[in-house]
């Protein structure tokens, strides 16, 4: 009978006679064992970061400038490079999922990718700096539709410069603006007239971006919330505007749905924005128009609901056919608030009785996911409009407005919305609210 100690000698002679004649080291070795290609080693996941790093190595420098962030950052080049992990590349390839996003070629899709991952920092960064009172970051900005891009790439396709509308008191915001010359812009608030150009600053990004806004807490007047998007006639956000500098056309077509719906009580439908961008002389996708020219237009002619005249995001010829025979509303009348020391309390005693339209600093609201307000973009050169339609305080004690956005259903918070903390991010630079009137025609032709 065999020993224990034989039986043992044998079973090792079997095991390594099975690793010989399979031409597989012990696990001891394993890691030392540099594969040929074509071997079992095979990684995709491996080699894909293999070739993004051969391919910018051959570019001899990164695919994206880092210093393109629109907002100071403290990332560091090593937390960058991090973010070639297989986590980062997760969540970009979710992100082309959710998004419809499809590249032209390889090289896109990596510039795309890097871009990507930088986006990731500002995130995390941004939310850092929008701390809450526990410590804990802020639920502010996240992934959405616009990660793929670039500032400076997002500026050039969505935002605009804007010229203000002005009131009597407007002028006095903007002290770099060239006067108007004598006798012309003398209209009053009520009925508009004129608009003054915005003196670009010469630092939108870099140091300070994230410097918190420090403002006296006032009292406000009750309720602390109010919203349309609780009334049962607000209407959905519409189409996103696209590659097309038609913030404004899109916004004051919202603003005045709203206020059709609430005449009706009842969702009215969205007003033809396209109408403004193809009917209004000397207006187009690439040429934006003023908030002056689009009212006084609006006070002459009636504007489609958006059914007969559906939203493109290109410029083309005019439907004079449609907007004679389905024109639908009118602006009766507009009030341009004052931007001076009570510029909220006023708004907020106004706001339901008509929404308005608002100037922001669109780069700011690039990444925004919510549901916590952003409180860090400042009052400088604004360059997008929107429609405030509420305002409310935050959980952590932060008074903000409640702003319909034109950038689609799929952005921000309650379907196309974002949250700005009040007082921030040029909001008080052009505040307009409306008086509208309704076809006496047509006033069975609400949807």
């Amino acid at each position: 009978m065999e020993t224990s100690s034989e039986i043992a000698a044998v079973g090792l002679l079997l095991f390594l006679h099975v690793f010989l004649t399979m031409g597989l080291p012990p696990a001891s070795l394993a890691s030392s064992k540099a594969y040929a290609p074509g071997e079992a080693s095979h990684n995709p996941a491996a080699e894909r970061r293999l070739a993004e790093r051969n391919l910018l190595s051959k570019q001899g420098k990164s695919a994206v400038d880092t210093t393109a962030a629109g907002w100071s950052s403290k990332t560091t080049g090593s937390e960058i490079k991090n973010e070639t992990s297989d986590m980062a590349e997760m969540k970009f390839n979710k992100f082309m999922k959710d998004f419809h996003k499809e590249y032209a070629s390889p090289q896109e899709k990596l510039k795309r990718f890097q871009i990507f991952k930088q986006n990731l920092e500002y995130i995390r960064q941004g939310n850092y700096d929008h701390r809450k009172k526990d410590g804990t970051p802020g639920r502010v900005f996240g992934i959405n539709k616009f990660a793929d891009l670039t500032v400076e790439e997002f500026r050039d396709l969505y935002l605009v410069n804007l010229e203000l509308p002005r009131g009597p008191k407007l002028e006095s915001v903007d002290k770099g603006s060239p006067k108007s010359p004598p006798g012309k812009n003398t209209k009053s608030a009520e009925k508009g007239g004129g608009t003054t150009p915005i003196a670009r600053s010469p630092t939108v990004r870099g140091e300070g971006s994230f410097a918190p806004t420090n403002r006296t807490r006032r009292q406000f007047p009750n309720p602390a919330y109010w919203s349309y998007t609780d009334r049962e006639y607000y209407p959905e956000v519409g189409p996103h505007q696209g590659r097309c500098m038609a913030c404004i056309e899109v916004a004051l077509a919202g603003a005045l749905a709203i206020l059709n719906s609430k005449m009706a009580n009842r969702d009215a439908g969205l007003l033809a924005a396209q109408q403004l961008l193809d009917c209004v002389p000397g207006n187009s996708c690439q040429v934006a128009s003023t908030y002056s020219t689009l009212v006084t237009y609006l006070m002459n002619e009636y504007l489609c609901p958006d059914r007969w005249y559906p939203y493109r995001g290109i410029t083309q010829s005019c439907r004079d056919r449609n907007v004679e025979r389905k024109g639908l509303v009118k602006v009766q009348n507009y009030q341009i608030l004052d931007n001076d020391d009570e510029t909220e309390t006023t708004l907020i005693s106004k706001i339901q009785q008509s929404p308005f339209l608002v100037s922001l600093k669109g780069e700011y609201l690039m990444r925004y996911t919510g549901p916590d307000p952003i409180e860090n973009c400042p009052n400088v050169d604004p360059n997008h409009t929107g429609v405030l339609v509420g305002y409310g305080e935050s959980d952590d004690e932060v008074d903000y407005y409640l702003i319909r956005n034109t950038w689609g259903p799929n952005y921000g918070v309650l379907n196309g919305h974002v949250r700005v903390k009040r007082g921030t991010c040029s909001t008080h630079w052009a505040l307009m609210g409306f008086r509208m009137t309704i076809h006496p025609d047509r006033q069975n032709d609400r949807k």
